[in-house]
């Protein structure tokens, strides 16, 4: 009798193809995870570290670090891609990448500063500069110093260089800013912008045609294609000290309520998955802690935040709080392996690698990085990569490289 006839071998074979059939289901949904496209990225990032710091050439970082600059500058000339105008003299740009990209190019930047060809510095703070992130300049701020302390024989050439890369970058912001308000280059970076969503160019370039183009590019069905979404039109403010104070009220507010709604998710047991719009009704819904009525606050507040703005309570929103617990334990573990590098003496880029890890882990509590996909937690796997590897020489009684590319 064969296989067809035999009942039990015909209810094997499909057991078999269904048994099949699920795992094949259960691998695309495992891939598909958050989580594990977090750790994905994340290990990217780890792999690229390892290549990155046995190139005593550093060629992987400062290419990065190319890429990354002169497309935020061309995208502040031009106003393509995510630009953000205040005033005539306030902007902030960041290319195709999004304003993580203003914390993500610090780890290059960083690195930069201890080359022996000053220009790579000096190229990463002009694009610093125009991407205005607050809090990235905090950072680098930060990194700088513990650097400078780190490689103190190095101390006075970090502060030298950082002075001359200020007085480079600041008069290249208004310049550069001055050259992008001209109607020639307003209309080339429009053009440019239409033609890549394959759409008419206005004729007339002001802010009504503008904010008519991006509304077509989004309401365009199929790929976003490049430079899409681009933002041209001014703020709710129109000085320079005027917006900065604003930006920063305004945004440090929303972000401490929102990391404390995220803190509030977090000993609820998380939400995973949950839209904007589940957020928001939550929100509404619970009123956590009394914050709504505390702060007045009403469902466009939760929309304008959209969720917890903050890498840590962000997390533990969607998977809980041992989760939320096990990831910061994981990251101080590495932080703590670069401190202690360093003081088996490792210095050079070994050390910026360490400070950016533990500078953005630590201080850096007001941007979601812990999500897939993310430039800023690519860029910690890929500092993390080095940690990693430099702990292990340092263990096995190598002393760590000391590169100055």
């Amino acid at each position: 009798m064969g296989r067809r006839g035999n009942p039990a071998a015909l209810f094997i074979d499909i057991a078999a193809h269904a048994r099949n059939i699920l795992r094949m289901d259960f691998i695309n949904a495992l891939l598909s995870s958050n989580l594990v496209q977090l750790a994905l990225t994340f290990s990217l990032g780890a792999l690229l570290g390892v290549i990155a710091y046995f190139d005593k050439n550093q060629r992987l970082m400062k290419l990065t670090l190319a890429i990354l600059s002169l497309s935020i500058i061309a995208s502040f000339v031009l106003t393509i891609g995510e630009v953000y105008q205040y005033s005539p003299y306030y902007k902030r740009a960041f290319a195709i990448f999004g304003d993580d990209i203003s914390t993500t190019i610090l780890l290059p930047l960083l690195l930069a500063s201890l080359y022996r060809h000053p220009g790579w510095y000096w190229l990463g703070l002009v694009a610093l500069l125009m991407t205005g992130g607050k809090t990235s300049i905090i950072l680098f701020i930060i990194g700088l110093v513990a650097i400078g302390y780190c490689n103190a024989g190095s101390a006075r050439i970090l502060l030298r260089r950082t002075a001359i890369g200020l007085l480079i970058a600041v008069p290249a912001y208004f310049a550069a800013g001055h050259i992008g308000n001209m109607p020639d280059v307003k209309a080339y970076g429009v053009a440019l912008v239409a033609k890549e969503n394959k759409i008419e160019a206005p004729k007339v370039v002001d802010r009504e045609t503008v904010l008519k183009l991006n509304l077509a590019i989004h309401e365009k069905p199929g790929e976003v294609k490049l430079y899409a979404g681009t933002v041209l039109g001014f703020k709710h403010c129109t000085e320079i000290g005027n917006c900065l104070y604003k930006q920063s009220e305004n945004a440090l507010r929303d972000r401490l309520l929102s990391a404390a709604a995220g803190l509030w998710m977090t000993l609820q047991g998380g939400y995973p998955g949950l839209s904007m719009e589940g957020f928001v009704d939550l929100m509404m819904k619970n009123n956590p802690w009394g914050l709504n009525d505390k702060y007045n606050l009403t469902a466009a507040d939760w929309a304008r935040m959209a969720m917890p703005q903050n890498a840590f309570t962000h997390f533990g929103a969607a998977y809980g709080l041992w989760f939320m617990l096990a990831l910061i334990a994981g990251l101080l573990f590495i932080a703590m392996l670069g401190a202690y590098s360093i003081q088996r003496g490792m210095r050079g880029s070994g050390s910026a690698y360490a400070v950016f890890f533990a500078t953005v882990v630590i201080v850096d509590q007001t941007q979601i990085y812990l999500t897939a996909h993310s430039s800023i937690l690519l860029m910690l796997g890929v500092a993390a990569g080095a940690i990693l590897l430099a702990a292990l020489q340092a263990s096995r009684g190598a002393q760590p490289p000391l590169y100055t590319a």
